[in-house]
């Protein structure tokens, strides 16, 4: 029953119940989120244009079959950072 002076209900099944905020403070870091300064991302993205262009020249040399275009890129990127030591893939 509402008591009269607060308006309020004595029953607890109608008391709303608070939870604390389940905010964090850790950052979390996107995928696309790097430390790497704007030379390095320019230099990657040179390494992945190349590897990309491989891929291609490789599926057309293969008649152009498809199903075969993670074997293509990973024999491009292997030929790509072969020919350019110290290069290779960065760490991210």
């Amino acid at each position: 029953m509402p008591d009269v002076a607060t308006g309020e209900s004595e029953s607890p099944s109608h008391e709303l119940t608070r939870k604390e905020p389940t905010t964090s403070t850790t950052k979390v870091r996107k995928a696309d989120d790097t430390t790497a300064p704007d030379v390095d991302r320019g230099a990657e993205e040179l390494r992945m244009n190349r590897i990309a262009r491989r891929a291609h020249q490789i599926y057309e040399a293969r008649g152009g079959q498809h199903g075969k275009a993670l074997e293509d890129w990973l024999q491009a990127e292997r030929e790509i950072d072969a020919e350019s030591p110290g290069e290779g893939p960065t760490e991210r």
